[in-house]
């Protein structure tokens, strides 16, 4: 009950057991007998605490077995404040914890400002006590309990509160604070919970609400902000409260926590010459899972030159959460199209560690499961000529800012790395062929609605988005450097036929509203997901001519398949004269080579089926020659 009429209980027979229990401790503290000298002062305690329960606490309990005002009580109406309410309260935190009463704390009927103190002084009392050992169950509840009234009234806050905790509470109390996190830790860890007299549903409901508070004296500025961040990097108990209560800390204070402790881990920015005392990659795994969670933190995250360096060449990082922070800050262009810019930025940083050094291989994976959310604004710019920049749109008459990448062999440098392993070099390959997929799409829907075109025009509009297509195999081809290292890529390109990149980012991005700071959040599909979805990273038989008849049999199968059951697109293209027994052949084939799957020797035998199809017919002939010759196919094509 709430109000004037608000009332307090307890469990009678939860106070019989009370009543029991302490009077068997008594009979047994009586009991307890030592004739040897050197046992004195510990006879001397037993005594003192046997009097202290006979003579203090056993009194009390009678007195409340006895009593039923407890059971029915109501306080009078228009009584809101006073000795004999603050009284009572202090009488229901002190026994709560040992009781069990069933009822309200009296907490609620506090002001904030007497909250706050309150909250300072149990936490200070806990943090001793956990010092000197022994019973924590007393300390602890009054601790929990506070903590509990006070991230109920915080979820309801409007920043008033967290702001008054954090004149209340101070530098110094905040650091006792953390004390108190590292205490409870502590105790957690050695699995002294049930030793000290808490029960572990209540130390974790304490845990979180110690992550709500602190979260939201985070919030009220950088100086609160940069204790909590500084001391994440240097308590265990602080990273993993922070790591696994995100939702309780806002964006900026988890960004800067997660850098913090990627820097601490990776031997980073300030923390280059400083020991690793404390390992905290366990700790810096699970926050980078929780930032990938958002594309706009992760990008956040990343947008760092140092951690994002970090991130790609430090191997002890783990590299499931690297792959998951990655990809998820580089797919921040699906949820928010002006982030593209910082996103190539982030790539061209990759770019360049990659010319130095080995990078990681969850950054490998990263980039290639989220490869499908820049690739188009690159496919174009890919000339082994020239320099890979980029230019993205402004808003108004601003100019253009132009991202530079690298040069087109800095860029093959990385994409050589990435396709070293072969499950990101698989998710790179159903990326591609998403991205043919969306480009043939494209083209399609072009040509229909553009009904001015002639052949030649339609045919130059299919060409011009294949010739994007061929400019990012042509560069994945160059990367690999060996004719049979693109075996992954080529399974991926080829069970990749029916996605497109819209698709494909799709299913990576599954959203679910959070009542959160974590807003947008997002489940990101991981290469090990996609290895285990289409079942192998390589064919059963490696191909004798590497990358490019392979290619030349997709290529030939998209072009011949295109037109196959659309008489308007046929007509458009210039095939209106091929009969329908040529198109029921080519069905067939298409068919064959649906079946044939990774059997490279198969599909080259279908392929020459389909060619000689192809070549009987004078119009199929022209029309494959000059798409082929046109979107730079034929160049990948080599015999």
């Amino acid at each position: 009950m709430s109000g004037p009429a608000l009332a307090y209980g307890y469990d009678p027979a939860r106070i019989v057991a009370l009543r029991t229990r302490t009077l068997d401790a008594i009979e047994e503290l009586r009991s307890i007998r030592c004739d040897d000298p050197l046992a004195d002062d510990a006879v001397r305690v037993v005594r003192l605490m046997c009097r202290n329960l006979e003579e203090s606490w056993m009194p009390l309990i009678d007195a409340i077995h006895d009593s039923r005002a407890m059971i029915t009580w109501r306080r009078a109406a228009g009584i809101t404040s006073g000795r004999g309410v603050a009284a009572l309260a202090r009488l229901v935190e002190q026994f709560g914890a040992t009781s069990g009463w069933t009822t309200t704390t009296g907490l609620d009927e506090l002001s904030d400002a007497e909250l706050g103190r309150r909250l300072r002084r149990s936490i200070d009392r806990f943090r001793r006590a956990a010092a000197q050992g022994g019973d924590l169950a007393v300390p602890w509840g009054g601790m929990g309990r506070i903590l509990d009234e006070t991230a109920r009234r915080l979820a309801a806050d409007d920043g008033r509160l967290a702001r008054q905790l954090w004149r209340d509470v101070g530098p110094d109390g905040l650091e006792d604070v953390v004390a108190a996190v590292d205490a409870s830790g502590r105790i957690a860890d050695l699995e002294l919970l049930a030793g000290v007299g808490v029960d572990v549903r209540t130390a974790e409901r304490t845990t979180a609400s110690l992550a709500t508070v602190l979260g939201a004296i985070a919030t009220t500025g950088p100086s609160p902000r940069a204790i909590v961040v500084g001391h994440a990097s240097r308590s265990i108990h602080l990273a993993r409260l922070v790591a696994d209560h995100a939702d309780a800390f806002d964006r900026i204070t988890l960004v800067e926590a997660t850098a913090e402790l990627v820097a601490v881990t990776s031997g980073s920015g300030a923390w280059a010459s400083e020991p690793r005392v404390l390992d905290l990659r366990a700790e810096t795994a699970s926050a980078l899972h929780a930032v990938a969670t958002s594309p706009t933190l992760a990008l956040q995250l990343l947008a760092d030159p140092s951690t994002a360096a970090a991130l790609a060449t430090t191997t002890h990082l783990d590299d499931d959460a690297v792959e998951a922070a990655v990809a998820a800050a580089l797919s921040a262009p699906v949820v928010d199209a002006d982030a593209l810019g910082d996103v190539l930025e982030v790539v061209a940083g990759f770019v360049a560690v990659s010319a130095r050094r080995d990078i990681t291989r969850g950054t490998r994976r990263g980039i290639a499961l989220a490869s499908g959310a820049f690739l188009p604004s690159i496919a174009a710019k890919l000339d082994a000529r020239l320099p890979v920049d980029v230019a993205i749109a402004t808003d108004g008459d601003e100019p253009a800012t132009v991202v530079h990448l690298g040069t087109y062999d800095e860029l093959a440098g990385l994409v050589g790395q990435v396709v070293d392993d072969d499950a990101a070099q698989l998710a790179l390959g159903v990326v591609v062929g998403a991205f043919r997929a969306d480009q043939v799409e494209v083209a399609t829907a072009a040509i229909t609605d553009r009904t001015h075109l002639d052949v030649a025009g339609a045919r130059a509009q299919l060409s011009a988005a294949l010739a994007d297509v061929s400019r990012v195999l042509t560069l994945v081809d160059h990367a690999a450097g060996r004719r049979d290292a693109l075996l992954a890529f080529r399974h991926g390109l080829a069970n990749a036929r029916a996605t497109s990149v819209v698709g494909l980012l799709g299913s990576m991005l599954a959203w679910y509203p959070a009542a959160s700071p974590l807003a947008r959040r997002i489940g990101t599909l991981t290469t090990r997901g996609l290895v285990n979805a289409i079942g192998s990273t390589r064919p059963p038989t490696v191909p004798d001519t590497g990358l490019d008849a392979d290619l030349a049999v997709d290529f030939l199968a998209t072009l011949v398949a295109l037109p196959l059951h659309d008489r308007t697109l046929r007509e458009r293209l210039g095939l209106a004269g091929v009969d329908d027994a040529t198109w029921r052949r080519l069905e067939t084939l298409l068919d064959d080579l649906d079946r044939a799957d990774d059997d490279t020797s198969e599909r080259s035998t279908v392929r020459s089926r389909i060619r000689a199809v192809v070549d009987a017919d004078p119009d199929l002939d022209a029309y494959v020659e000059t798409i082929a010759a046109t979107s730079g196919e034929s160049a990948l094509a080599r015999p």
